[in-house]
């Protein structure tokens, strides 16, 4: 059913009482790197998507009213020595989040998502930084998708923008497991995607129907899932990207999803517990709840995907001269 969710567990720990969102972030500068030009700057998160900079069409004027100008070639020659000195400089500022075998695997993941022309390796590089980094660290680790512009990565407070291709993009395939890293580090706005599905349903929980058990004996449940869906409807680019890495790939029997929301489970109790919590009640009804909501982000993108192609499908229905 369109807008409920399948969940083939008990959800009665979710009665625990509702987990607070995060506080809001003051507006902070960010280190920006440029992938097409190769430099390093400095901006908020909100001009993030209003810097756009393509090499191709790059252009330096000399000082002085010399009728002369630098081509996009050697724009690009000169600012690869940018790029190193920002990928050292970010290094230094993050190598102790790093096991220490790991750490000539993490330098090679950064330098790949910060160069390669190629969304796919960058998904690639960024699941490569994240096995990498010590379990308390990886929340330093998101990638981020508004309401306009291309998604881009964040190692800390230095961003990394979309490969060129993009625009160009297929869907990358991902395993479950990858599937689930990407997901608890997917951002939209100024909270994850996961923590905005648990306050649209703490604030919007009285305008739900009754959560209800299906009529097999199958330990089913569906949830009323209207209004998150409505959430992901507002950002189509949020939902492009959680297409990118899979998330409307679930099948009929909700396998996929269930699995998910297993590893989800599992990652955010391990994140909790390298955090120092120890509280096990408060931290197995967390957990369970960000399991929940990863469920249903895969159940809605997969229903809204399919909706999609259905609508493109349908025949217009044919008119008669004359009507």
């Amino acid at each position: 059913m369109s807008g409920d969710r399948d969940v083939p567990r008990s959800r009665a720990s979710e009665a625990d009482g509702p987990v607070g969102q995060p506080a809001r972030q003051p507006i902070q500068s960010h280190c920006l790197i440029d992938i097409a030009v190769g430099r390093k700057i400095y901006l908020t998160t909100k001009e993030v998507f209003a810097m756009t900079v393509s090499a191709t069409h790059a252009s330096i004027n000399l000082i002085g009213n010399i009728p002369h100008s630098l081509d996009a070639e050697t724009v690009t020659i000169c600012t690869k020595t940018g790029v190193d000195y920002a990928l050292t400089s970010l290094w230094e500022r993050i190598k102790d989040w790093f096991f220490g075998t790991n750490k000539v695997t993490a330098m090679t993941a950064i330098h790949t998502l910060a160069t390669t022309p190629s969304s796919s390796a960058q998904i690639d590089a960024f699941l490569d930084l994240l096995r990498c980094v010590e379990p308390e660290h990886r929340d330093q680790l998101k990638w981020c998708a508004g309401d306009s512009g291309d998604p881009y990565f964040m190692i800390g407070d230095c961003i990394v923008l979309a490969a060129p291709d993009w625009s160009a993009r297929g869907e990358k395939p991902l395993n479950v497991d990858d599937m689930a890293q990407m997901l608890l580090r997917t951002h939209h706005g100024d909270e994850s995607i996961l923590s905005a599905f648990m306050r649209v349903e703490m604030e919007t929980g009285h305008l739900l129907r009754p959560p209800r058990a299906s009529v097999e004996e199958d330990d089913v449940v569906f949830h009323d899932l209207s209004t998150k869906k409505t959430y992901l409807e507002s950002s189509p680019k949020l939902v492009e990207a959680l297409e990118f890495v899979g998330m409307n790939r679930n099948g009929a029997s909700c396998d996929e999803s269930h699995a998910l929301g297993i590893l989800v489970e599992k990652a955010w109790r391990e994140a909790m517990v390298g955090n120092g919590k120890i509280d096990e009640q408060a931290i197995q009804a967390s957990s369970v709840r960000m399991g929940g909501m990863a469920q249903d982000v895969m159940v809605l993108v997969t229903d809204m995907f399919h909706e999609r192609l259905a609508t493109h499908r349908t025949p217009m229905p044919r008119r008669e001269i004359g009507q």
